[in-house]
């Protein structure tokens, strides 16, 4: 206790105030600061049971002696604690001694006085009592045992390779001389060269013996460049480039070969110094990487493919002739042979005007003509699925158009160009002659002018001329029958056209079908060529300007597949032919202003055209409507060569269209042959 005071109600001075002897020189804050100090109400009990309130004393008292009793009891709590932490030690180090330390100075023990000269004997054994399962120290044990037994395996076999080693050597050397026969065995039985070379270029060993028949020669020791690559053009990029890469490639990585050798000569042709025979060989290279991973050696694989590549070209002929067979045969005979015996002369009339404006430049008009034929070449070799043809023919045309765009522009034409395009026409003429020599030996293609008559179409003319008298539908019959036998039927060609409006269409990522109908017309070969070609720009340009995409027709509530129609009519000797589509029809103001534009039409004169005047316009000259050329159409080429074709058997031809519904084309001309 420091202090103890004591205050009535209602007094501020202590009615009592205690001090202990010990705290009276302190202050009475310091006094207060020294522990805990606590007020206490005085309360007492009246006689009629009320309680009051009299005084309140105030405690002050210090934490000296709980603080002193604490510490006595933390120093024997501490005293306690350490007796224990020692007693413990004391039990952990006599049970470790006991149970691991003297097993441990026992196998201490047992490896210093092993004799590694003689591991004879028992192992180490701990002799303690078996418990239930294996602890560590006898794991530990057991490997102990397992390594000295390794030991003596070990022991054992160097002793017996110390003591045969040299018969040991000799089998061995023997074993190493085997599989060198082997590797040379192999080596020598490949039918491919194979040896290596080294940084200096030269062929060192092994040589595999095929190496001489491949080179014709022994190349051992040899400089490759002077063996191996001595019939390679010098002069040639490709020969800079390897003898470069094989003097970059050794002593460096697998990243600098790698980097290299795409520049390696793949395939090359040879000179046999004896037989002097052409050969063409075929190279393959393995790099070979030292120790140090640096290209120590190249390894060479070398075949001679002459007799696969000239059977690989004689197999690319017979599936180009299988292919062409394929061709005609899908074709009506007397069609595709009329058309291969003809197409020679589009070749032999395009030579004249060629030629001429080679020699004269101011001939270039007649360019035209030759466009023409080939336009119309390789649109007839395309119905006919005859693609050699078509594709030469494309390329030439290509060519010349090319031409004729920059003569419009005034360039020069190097004559080098004319004599390019005579050489495409050449590479043409072949193409017919590979389809005619097939249809010789396969078809039996004869003249032009030959035709096929069955023995039953002559015993039907004989019975029906037998009848004639009065008979006139017999006579009727007799000259249909030889019609059919002379002429060609009209409505057979037009099936081949069915077969090219589907695949135009489909190109342009359209769906087109044609219908054929009406009275059967007989036309001899040239009226028929001509017409067939007619027919070909005509349905090309309803496919490619007439009939919609697919998504179109259906906005215009029209059917997905667009429809095109072939009609005929034997009327007073005159043949009809009515061409109908359900297209899109002719713009005949945008052909007018185009033909204005181009210098084709006067203006005034195109202002007081009727619509079908218009429309008509179609036929002139280099004359078209397409934003782009492509392979169907868009060149200004066509619709002039239906009308040529057309007045040249003595016909007519006339355009009708309505905007948005289609077009009709009609052909008209003199049935007398």
């Amino acid at each position: 206790m420091v202090q103890v005071d004591i205050f009535s109600e209602d007094d501020p001075d202590p009615m009592i105030s205690k001090v202990n002897e010990k705290y009276k020189k302190l202050t009475k804050q310091e006094r207060k600061d020294l522990g805990i100090h606590k007020k206490v109400s005085i309360i007492k009990n009246t006689d009629d049971g009320e309680k009051e309130h009299v005084a309140n004393m105030f405690l002050t008292v210090s934490l000296d002696g709980a603080k002193k009793k604490i510490k006595d009891q933390i120093f024997i709590f501490s005293i306690i604690q350490l007796a224990q932490v020692v007693l413990v030690s004391f039990i952990i180090w006599m049970i470790f001694k006991t149970l691991v330390s003297r097993h441990l100075s026992h196998m201490a023990k047992f490896a210093e006085e092993m004799d590694l000269n003689d591991l004879s004997g028992d192992g180490l054994s701990l002799g303690r009592s078996k418990g239930i399962k294996d602890d560590e120290l006898d794991d530990l044990v057991f490997s102990f045992n397992d390594m000295r037994n390794n030991l003596k395996e070990a022991h054992e076999a160097l002793s017996d390779y110390a003591v045969n080693l040299e018969n040991k050597v000799e089998e061995r050397t023997k074993e190493i001389e085997a599989e060198k026969h082997k590797v040379a065995n192999l080596l020598n039985n490949m039918r491919q060269a194979v040896f290596s070379i080294n940084n200096k270029k030269e062929v060192v060993s092994p040589v595999s013996a095929f190496s001489e028949s491949v080179f014709g020669e022994k190349i051992e020791g040899t400089d490759i460049f002077n063996t191996i690559y001595k019939d390679l053009d010098k002069t040639t990029e490709a020969y800079a480039q390897l003898n470069s890469a094989l003097g970059t490639v050794f002593g460096e990585d697998e990243l600098q070969y790698d980097l290299m050798e795409d520049y390696f000569i793949r395939k090359s042709k040879y000179k046999d110094p004896i037989s002097k025979n052409d050969k063409t060989l075929q190279f393959t290279y393995n790099p070979m990487f030292n120790q140090n991973e640096e290209l120590d050696k190249l390894m060479f694989i070398v075949e001679d493919i002459t007799e696969l590549e000239k059977l690989a070209a004689e197999k690319a002929e017979k599936d180009k002739e299988i292919a062409a067979i394929n061709q005609i045969a899908s074709n009506k005979i007397d069609d595709v042979k009329a058309f291969i015996l003809g197409a020679h002369t589009y070749i032999e009339d395009s030579y004249g005007p060629l030629r001429e404006y080679r020699d004269d430049h101011k001939k270039a008009s007649n360019l035209g003509e030759v466009f023409r034929n080939l336009h119309t070449l390789k649109g007839n070799s395309r119905i006919f699925s005859l693609s050699t043809i078509s594709s030469a023919t494309h390329i030439v045309e290509s060519d010349l158009v090319n031409i004729i765009d920059e003569i419009k522009e005034e360039k020069t034409i190097e004559n080098e160009r004319v004599d390019a395009l005579l050489a495409g026409f050449e590479d043409i003429k072949e193409s017919i002659e590979f389809y005619l020599d097939i249809g010789k030996k396969i078809f039996s293609f004869g003249q032009a002018d030959e035709i096929t008559v069955s023995k039953g179409q002559i015993e039907e003319i004989k019975n029906l001329i037998e009848k004639v008298g009065d008979h006139h539908e017999e006579i009727r019959q007799a000259t249909y029958c030889i019609k059919k036998i002379i002429f060609n039927s009209f409505l057979e060609e037009c099936g081949k056209f069915k077969k090219m409006v589907i695949e135009i269409a489909g190109k342009l990522e359209k769906k087109a079908e044609l219908n054929v109908s009406g009275a059967d017309i007989f036309l001899e070969n040239q009226k028929l060529d001509l017409i067939a070609d007619a027919l070909t720009h005509i349905l090309r340009n309803s496919i490619d300007h007439g009939i919609e995409g697919i998504d179109t027709r259906k906005e215009r509530q029209k059917t997905e597949h667009g429809t095109i129609s072939i009609a005929t009519k034997d009327v007073d000797n005159t043949f009809e032919i009515v061409i109908t589509d359900d297209g899109n029809g002719i713009d005949g103001d945008r052909v007018m202003n185009s033909a204005v534009k181009k210098g084709a039409l006067e203006k005034a004169k195109a202002d007081a055209m009727s619509d079908e005047e218009k429309v008509n316009l179609i036929f002139l000259p280099n004359l078209s409507t397409a934003d782009s050329v492509s392979e169907v159409s868009g060149r200004g080429v066509g619709m002039d060569v239906v009308k040529s074709n057309i007045e040249k058997i003595g016909g007519k031809i006339k355009v009708t269209s309505k905007l948005g519904h289609g077009t009709t084309f009609k052909i008209s001309f003199p049935s007398a042959a």
